[in-house]
């Protein structure tokens, strides 16, 4: 009879503990996505400022590019802004747009609004490099933390998945 009680006791602890590492890793673990989740936003909104200011160039465009020199390159490379900030090809779309950006504003120099919205732009490619960094840190604590024991094994239950940084 004692040694049921005992033995009852021991499950009864050894349940408690399995749980309260089961919840308390569940939770660090999701605190750690929903950090990478909140800056993944952030430099999606960066990326989205950034479109409007191109919209607003290619109108101011409309108005001095007479021959649709500017505006032509342009939308090639905005038709699919959207997409290229996709982990696998967004380096080389970025660099291509900031490129015609740049030779946009060393063409352009008599139109100030196109100045300044070009000013603008490479002001957010400046706070889409912070937002990149914020959200490399994030993915990297949270991938370094669903790879350490216990938690490798409630990513594993809760299926949690190793995100890729952005690169």
């Amino acid at each position: 009879m004692k040694h049921k009680k005992l033995l009852i006791i021991l499950v009864v602890i050894i349940a408690t503990t399995l749980a309260y590492l089961l919840i308390s890793g569940y939770t660090k673990i999701n605190k750690y996505k929903l950090n990478v989740d909140n800056d993944y936003s952030n430099l999606v909104a960066v990326i989205d400022e950034k479109e409007i200011i191109i919209n607003k160039i290619i109108e101011e465009l409309k108005v001095v590019d007479q021959n649709n020199n500017y505006i032509n390159e342009l939308k090639k490379d905005i038709t699919s802004l959207g997409e290229s900030y996709k982990v696998d090809n967004k380096n080389k779309y970025n660099k291509e747009l900031d490129k015609n950006i740049s030779n946009l504003g060393k063409d352009i120099t008599d139109n100030e609004t196109i100045t300044s919205l070009i000013k603008d732009y490479k002001k957010k490619n400046t706070k889409l490099d912070k937002k990149i960094i914020n959200y490399n840190n994030s993915v990297t604590k949270y991938n370094n933390y669903i790879s350490k024991f216990p938690n490798n094994i409630v990513s594993f239950i809760f299926r949690f998945k190793k995100e890729n940084t952005y690169n």
